[in-house]
């Protein structure tokens, strides 16, 4: 069983992840960064989830966050930071929500929006 933390960027989900992984102690992972991870081990590159998006395009990068989801499986329980498209995916969906509790961080939209321009521009630009 995984219990995922799900939401928009900047919604304060890895800081969340962190204090349950101090309570909890389960194994803590962070799926954009395991998801680079698998990516250096398949392509021998070392991108951001950003730029591995770019690489791949939105199909194949679904469908590698999936395959990378899936490897982390093996490792459960474990507490996961899901990346903030993850659950856009009708498929990724349904994997999670077999075998997943998915908590779903909320903020305040005027928060969320002045956290993404903190630096004068959307964090996507």
């Amino acid at each position: 069983m995984f219990i995922t933390l799900a939401g928009f960027d900047n919604d304060d989900k890895l800081a969340v992840g962190q204090a349950l992984n101090e309570r909890l102690g389960l194994p803590f992972f962070h799926l954009n960064r395991e998801l680079e991870k698998c990516y250096y081990s398949k392509y021998f590159e070392k991108l951001n989830y950003r730029r591995v998006f770019q690489e791949l395009g939105l199909s194949n990068f679904q469908s590698f966050e999936r395959q990378t989801l899936l490897s982390l499986s093996t490792q459960a329980p474990l507490l996961l930071v899901l990346g903030s498209a993850t659950l856009m995916h009708e498929e990724t969906r349904h994997i999670l929500h077999d075998m997943a509790l998915i908590v779903y961080i909320e903020i305040d939209a005027g928060e969320l929006f002045a956290r993404a321009r903190s630096d004068g521009k959307p964090r996507f630009l």
